[in-house]
């Protein structure tokens, strides 16, 4: 990014925790003047049939996966409305970086959350009122 004469701000930090993830979202604005993109990019998967993960599993995957993501969102939107224009917001899923046949074995917590996420994300928009898009639908691909 410096050698592009940009500037970024990471953070690690854990999206079950919804002020650490305010505090962070609410630093980078400081430190950058505005919020342009945020990126959902935290997330687990557990291998095996749904019916056979383990419960601690299940319960950390919908933790970190959708009220992660959901934590992202709700940090980010207010700041991205009040500014009045721009910003992005991206959801990366753990098992796009996947070989599809490892992908399909890994998908039974996704499958049982993307529908809830997509959900939490257009609600957020509805929310924030008019504007050019239509709502949060993934490429096909």
């Amino acid at each position: 990014m410096e050698k592009l004469d940009r500037r970024i701000v990471t953070s690690i930090t854990d999206v079950r925790d919804y002020d650490g993830v305010r505090a962070a979202v609410e630093r980078g604005v400081a430190e950058l003047g505005r919020l342009d993109v945020v990126v959902a990019n935290a997330g687990m998967t557990t291998s095996g049939r749904a019916w056979e993960i383990p419960l601690e599993h299940w319960d950390a995957t919908i933790a970190i996966n959708l009220t992660g993501a959901y934590y992202t969102a709700r940090a980010a939107i207010p700041i991205l409305i009040e500014q009045g224009a721009g910003g992005a917001m991206t959801l990366v899923w753990v098992t796009d970086y996947l070989p599809h046949e490892l992908a399909d074995q890994r998908a039974a917590g996704y499958a049982a959350l993307f529908d809830e996420l997509v959900a939490a994300v257009n609600a957020h928009r509805q929310a924030a009122g008019p504007s050019d898009h239509e709502g949060f639908y993934p490429e096909e691909g």
